[in-house]
This record gives C-alpha cells, structure tokens and sequence, in this order.
C-alpha cells in the first residue's frame, strides 16, 4: 500500500469542518439542510416500499442498529486516521 505524503493538506481541513459541522447549533443553515436531506432520504425509502414503511429520519434502512451519528463518527475516524498516516509518511515516519 502506497501513502500518499501530501494528502493531508486536504484530509486535515475537511476533518476540521466535520468537526466544525458536529458542534453546529441546530438552528444554523447547515445543519437544518442536514436534516432536511435526512427527512428526504427518509420519504424516498418510504416511496420504494411502496409507503408502507416509514423510517425513521437518521436511521438506516436495513440495519436498525445503524444510525447516521455513527456512520458520521466512523467517517471522521477513517479521515483522521488517514490524515495522521499521510502525515506521518510526510515526515517520513512511515514509509510512503
């Protein structure tokens, strides 16, 4: 596997803004169209079941144990994790 030494000057501001984005008030512009996005993905599964099922706006079809906070935090550790690598082969602490 190759590490990029240079990709974290791209994964480092965009684990900043999700951070930035988790403490959002949830009054703000950003996070209301989260939402809205969430309530939308919500009424298209409802439409493909023929509106017999209706989920729950943040949960996952399919798995009821998944829910969007924890795909969210899963997605932040993968771009922290890979903006220390790609950092630590820019210093030449793992090999790229």
């Amino acid at each position: 596997m190759k590490i990029d030494p240079y990709a974290w000057l791209l994964t480092v501001p965009l684990t900043i803004a999700m951070v930035q984005i988790w403490f959002l008030p949830r009054e703000h512009a950003i996070k209301r169209l989260w939402h809205s996005m969430q309530e939308a993905e919500s009424d298209v599964w409802c439409r493909l079941h023929g509106g017999t099922w209706r989920p729950d706006p943040g949960r996952l079809p399919g798995a009821a144990w998944i829910n969007t906070a924890m795909v969210y935090h899963g997605v932040l550790a993968v771009f922290a994790a890979t903006s220390l690598a790609s950092f630590a082969s820019f210093l030449d602490v793992l090999p790229g």
